[in-house]
């Protein structure tokens, strides 16, 4: 590059791509805090929630670390990932042992000749 100093050409290591920040803006009507978070170059927004036992866990469990940026911004570090959303609809198809067993119970087994009348 010509007339550019090499230093200034390089980007800042502080601000790199994969950096994960959360910035947080204030309380919302809930309680919970409303915060805006920097990750994989894109912007999302969300609230903040602390743990309580025997409540559901909605998104991901992170831990903050305060930046020396400025008082209400921190880095995040993912500790457990948001669960998957369910790719279809309606309720979930499982079988158990027992299910099975209690259908075998009142419907004969699958196995059995099938040219027996009920």
């Amino acid at each position: 590059m010509v007339g550019e100093d090499a230093n200034e050409a390089r980007p800042d290591e502080s601000t790199s791509a994969s950096q994960d920040l959360l910035y947080v803006h204030g309380k919302n009507d809930s309680g919970h805090y409303s915060v805006v978070r920097s990750r994989n170059d894109g912007i999302e927004f969300g609230e903040l929630r602390g743990l309580r036992q025997g409540e559901d866990i909605h998104g991901e469990l992170v831990r903050l670390s305060p930046s020396e940026k400025h008082d209400q911004l921190f880095e995040v570090d993912v500790l457990m990932e948001a669960p998957r959303q369910r790719s279809t609809a309606g309720p979930p198809k499982v079988a158990t042992g027992a299910y099975r067993a209690g259908w075998d119970k009142i419907f004969g087994d699958s196995k059995s000749d099938s040219t027996q009348l009920n």
